[in-house]
């Protein structure tokens, strides 16, 4: 749950993930998966923009290369990201005491509560408020990345005339599928994050209504990615009917005798 309350924000664990023994790890991995997911759009767009609207440099340096590079730049992000969480959210006692005088939820003891989190009212050292702001600039600067990829994207498909049209219309399509996948963790992760700063920053405290729609966003993100990635591509979805044998691998469906005459009886009634 994210919770704003007398002005501090908490990523609070509940059901298994409030025992002590898991907490931390376990509020400490899904931060790590949320940026994980935004990182896997960026290097997506990324990709994409290189092979489009750099082509040339894509050519002078070598695969291996250009991988290596994309895998070191992502490590450097994601250890940045958990030496933050670590150092800067983690709670140490005398926060984790201040949470517990401060913030009250019904049902749940907030001294045995794992959480993470930060106070605009709880005195916090010049270091862990640094790590707070690179971490949002951090974030600020794979957003401003996205864009400027995006944009450069729509740019060259809407003015190309060097490729072929069947070409463009692939590359359209998967254009819209990244701007898709790119608007998953942007509604059901950042929108609440930012909502709840919004809160925070203003001294509104987020009632049980706001608590519940919140954590239903986060707790649903998982599920939309693939489903659209499904959804939108005709080969994925061939490929999940092979695997879950509703087809076979020239396409011809797999369903019982009855089923299917079901199914042309209702074409030709439609016709």
């Amino acid at each position: 749950q994210v919770i704003s309350q007398h002005s501090v924000l908490l990523l609070l664990g509940t059901g298994i993930v409030n025992e002590p023994s898991v907490s931390f790890t376990l509020i400490l991995l899904y931060g790590m998966v949320f940026f994980v997911s935004v990182l896997s759009v960026t290097n997506s767009f990324i990709y994409r923009y290189l092979h489009l609207c750099r082509a040339e440099l894509v050519q002078r340096v070598s695969a291996k290369r250009f991988i290596s590079i994309g895998c070191l730049v992502n490590l450097v992000i994601m250890g940045n990201v958990f030496f933050v969480f670590y150092m800067a959210l983690l709670p140490d006692k005398h926060f984790g005491d201040f949470v517990t005088r401060t913030v009250i939820i019904d049902g749940i003891d907030m001294s045995q509560a794992g959480f993470f989190g930060f106070s605009l009212q709880y005195y916090m050292e010049s270091f862990r408020l640094a790590l707070i702001i690179e971490l949002i600039l951090l974030l600020s600067l794979i957003a401003f990345v996205n864009v400027f990829c995006a944009l450069k994207i729509k740019f060259y498909l809407r003015n190309s005339i060097t490729r072929t049209s069947n070409f463009l219309s692939l590359q359209r399509q998967m254009f819209l599928l990244l701007l898709l996948q790119a608007a998953c963790p942007i509604v059901f992760l950042v929108t609440p994050y930012c909502f709840s700063t919004f809160l925070l920053f203003t001294g509104i405290d987020s009632n049980k209504t706001i608590t519940v729609v919140l954590s239903i966003l986060l707790a649903i993100y998982p599920i939309f990615n693939p489903v659209i990635i499904i959804t939108f591509m005709k080969e994925y979805r061939s490929f999940i009917a092979i695997k879950l044998k509703l087809t076979n691998s020239h396409g011809q469906s797999n369903m019982p005798f009855f089923l299917n005459n079901i199914k042309i009886a209702s074409v030709h009634l439609n016709s």
